[in-house]
């Protein structure tokens, strides 16, 4: 049998062993921190005469001078622990930890330290420090303690001394060490509640008899800034020099409690549309696992898109998701870009396995967008994890404290929801977007895409027509996409021409037949539709802690289909960004993200598509010269398939 007589050695305190140095009056602290003890760790109390121990109420002259008291109940009880081996002491008397300001606790921290033959010693005024800085309260926070005014005094010295400013100070001056203990939780909250009045960065507890644990974290979730117990706080610090870890990261409850707001509130991302592209961020941001919310204000989304074609990068997404095998099912792949003219001459042929060296899928699909969200929405609900919420409007979104509230009204009521940032994806017309005060910078086309669409075979009248050809005719061109269940053939609406006419048979004949001349009358049982199409983009992308992605950032011409796609990958560039953010405790990566999309989408999304549209006769000469180049060939397919646009 192996016995260890070093007190290294500890069949229940396999992580650690805590030490720990309260008043004899304490009866919070140590039920608090066994609530916090995980497995593995075993604490060890020994016992010190309080501060404020056989002072009178009110007699504030003596208690002032009892806080001036140097380190010698302490160090006995450094005495008594340290035949146990302790890994850490903790000093669970708070008050004598704001003693002198910054300068003094870290004095007095040395001093214990050195008493202890180099144990770790732990003062809940230092934990304070490490804990406001984990959680990105850097300058003004309010303290709610159960000391008279002198210990205030002390408190308030200590954190200014640290670069602090304090809102307000709330001290219960309680008549005796046993009363702070009898304070009740609801009573807490009660006084948390007003203390958020003054709009602290984060609110703090000292005194290790309030039993605060329970309240602090509730109040966290219910106030949306950080507020901390000093018990949870002194406990997760401890983390930091623990025995096997040596990084305040080891999750310990206590330290589950502590950042409980950062695996809700700062943990959490809100999305607001529930298209493709707030889909996209939300099954992206879960797959890293990050908490999502996912507001919609109608009852399904929105299936009226007239998105239907989906590029290389955008599939390579989607196959992350396992929606590849169900696109490839039902959706038409283009495999060719071609180019003709009126006599069923090709005139330039673009192989799309040419990039096979670059995707995975060097094609297009063509699928009616809505097909697609179905997909997307099927594995948002088969995850679980994911808070989404129809028939939910969102009436405001604005920033506190570095974090985004967004009000909401659906059956359920008005409600307020934090988060760590906004994800504004609600579309063209989006009213966040106005709220915020972001123009929307560009113009309308003159002309409107007028579209029409048969589910006749083409091929009858167009013999070896690809599933994307253009008919080039006097500088001018006529685009064939075909879709799973049709045609759709896609012109454009001259200025002046009210829809109604526009959309008559006569009249999109009329635009039809320079290109297909007698073979017009052949297109059987044609429909039509006809809207406006523009090219504006989003002054900024960014307004506090809310960011816009897709229709709500940018829109673009029909022509290549690309908009929708450069939103899905706004949202899955945010996805990574926000997991980023989370992690450093700071929106740089979601505002470097939101720098390097809009870039994206002003000098390559609206540039190629509007070039596309205005080209003419010398877009005809420049696809001739590509297609005899091989370089030049597959430029132009990397840029017709989206691959130069991440």
């Amino acid at each position: 049998m192996f016995f260890d007589t070093s007190g290294r050695s500890d069949a229940l305190a396999s992580r650690a062993k805590i030490g720990v140095i309260a008043p004899t009056t304490n009866t919070i602290v140590q039920p608090e921190f066994e609530a916090l003890r995980p497995q593995g760790v075993t604490n060890h109390h020994a016992r010190i005469a309080p501060s404020s121990d056989g002072i009178k109420p009110g007699d504030l002259e003596t208690y002032a001078k009892r806080l001036e008291r140097g380190a010698g109940p302490i160090l006995k009880g450094i005495d008594d622990l340290v035949p146990c081996v302790p890994d850490i002491i903790v000093l669970a008397h708070s008050i004598n930890s704001f003693r002198g300001g910054l300068d003094g606790a870290q004095n007095l921290k040395a001093e214990l330290e050195a008493h202890a033959g180099g144990i770790p010693v732990i003062l809940p005024s230092l934990a304070f420090l490490r804990g406001l800085e984990a959680l990105g309260a850097r300058k003004r926070i309010s303290a709610l303690t159960p000391f008279w005014p002198p210990g205030d005094a002390q408190v308030r010295s200590f954190f200014e001394s640290a670069g602090y400013e304090i809102c307000e100070i709330k001290g219960l001056a309680c008549p005796g060490p046993l009363s702070i203990a009898s304070v009740r939780e609801d009573d807490i909250a009660s006084l948390l509640d007003a203390l958020a009045a003054a709009k602290p960065e984060a609110i703090i507890q000292p005194g290790t008899n309030m039993a605060s644990t329970n309240a602090a974290a509730a109040a966290s979730q219910r106030l949306g800034i950080p507020v901390l117990s000093c018990n949870t706080t002194t406990y997760w610090h401890n983390a930091a020099h623990a025995r096997h870890q040596g990084s305040d990261r080891w999750l310990w409850r206590a330290n589950g409690e502590l950042l409980r707001l950062r695996r809700t509130m700062d943990n959490t991302i809100i999305v607001i549309g529930a298209g493709p592209v707030g889909l996209t961020a939300a099954l992206r941001m879960a797959s890293l696992g990050i908490k999502v919310q996912l507001f919609e204000k109608r009852p399904f989304p929105n299936r009226a898109s007239k998105a239907g074609c989906f590029h290389p990068p955008t599939l390579e997404i989607f196959d992350e998701f396992g929606i590849m095998d169900d696109i490839l099912a039902i959706g038409q792949k283009v495999d060719f870009i071609q180019y003709r003219d009126d006599k069923d001459n090709e005139l330039a042929l673009f192989d799309c396995a040419e990039l096979a060296d670059e995707t995975k899928y060097p094609f297009r699909i063509h699928l009616e967008q809505a097909a697609v969200m179905s997909m997307l929405l099927e594995k948002v609900n088969a995850r679980g994890d994911i808070d989404i919420r129809f028939n939910t409007n969102v009436t405001e979104v604005r920033t506190e404290n570095g974090r985004a509230v967004v009000k909401t009204q659906s059956a359920e009521g008005d409600e307020e929801h934090r988060a760590r940032a906004a994800f504004v994806c609600d579309g063209a017309n989006s009213s966040i977007r106005d709220s915020l005060g972001i123009a929307f910078e560009g113009s309308t086309y003159a002309e409107r895409v007028l579209r029409v669409m048969t589910r006749m075979d083409l091929s009858e009248i167009l013999p070896g027509i690809r599933p994307l050809s253009y008919i080039f005719v006097g500088g001018r061109s006529l685009a064939f996409l075909k879709m799973p269940d049709c045609w759709r053939i896609v012109t454009r609406a001259e200025v002046g021409v009210e829809d109604a006419v526009a959309l008559s048979p006569d009249y999109y004949n009329s635009r039809i037949r320079p290109f297909l001349g007698d073979k017009v009358e052949k297109i059987r049982e044609p429909s039509s539709d006809i809207f406006s199409i523009g090219k504006r983009a989003a002054e900024v992308y960014q307004a506090g802690a809310a960011f816009l992605m897709g229709d709500s950032a940018h829109i673009s011409s029909t022509r290549g289909g690309m908009n929708m796609n450069c939103g899905v990958h706004d949202a899955n560039a945010y996805a990574y960004a926000a997991a980023k953010a989370l992690e450093s405790n700071t929106l740089k990566p979601l505002e470097d993200c939101a720098a390097q999309r809009r870039f994206v989408a002003v000098d390559y999304l609206l540039g190629r598509a509007d070039q596309a549209v205005s080209k003419g006769a010398d877009w005809l000469a420049y696809i001739q010269d590509c297609v005899r180049d091989r370089d030049a060939r597959r430029a132009f397919l990397r840029s017709g398939l989206m691959l130069d646009m991440l």
